[in-house]
């Protein structure tokens, strides 16, 4: 993910945001990396695909990802800011965010 320019220059933006922002806010940009840059996911001819740090470097992830146990929302910055800032780090993730493309994502 950060040999793509997209991806490491929202990551480096997310991490100068977080420079004399409050905890909440801080708390925010961390969801919003967590779903997106660490577990994010998108669809890709109709298929369900993983393309975050977190999801791709654990098989256990890669496979329950898409097996239709965890809980698939719509990928929204705005609700994982809101309502998402508190995230599993030592278990499988319960749910994702999913663009609806890998081109979304990367808006």
């Amino acid at each position: 993910m950060f040999a793509h320019d997209t991806f490491s220059e929202f990551s480096q933006e997310i991490g100068l945001a977080s420079l004399g922002a409050s905890e909440l806010d801080i708390n925010r940009l961390a969801a919003i990396y967590w779903y997106t840059i660490e577990f994010g996911m998108c669809k890709e001819d109709g298929a369900l695909k993983a393309y975050g740090a977190g999801i791709l470097s654990s098989m256990g992830e890669i496979e329950y990802c898409v097996s239709g146990q965890p809980i698939l929302y719509p990928l929204d910055v705005q609700e994982i800011a809101q309502n998402h800032v508190n995230f599993p780090i030592s278990k499988m993730q319960p749910h994702y965010f999913v663009a609806e493309s890998f081109e979304k994502a990367k808006e």
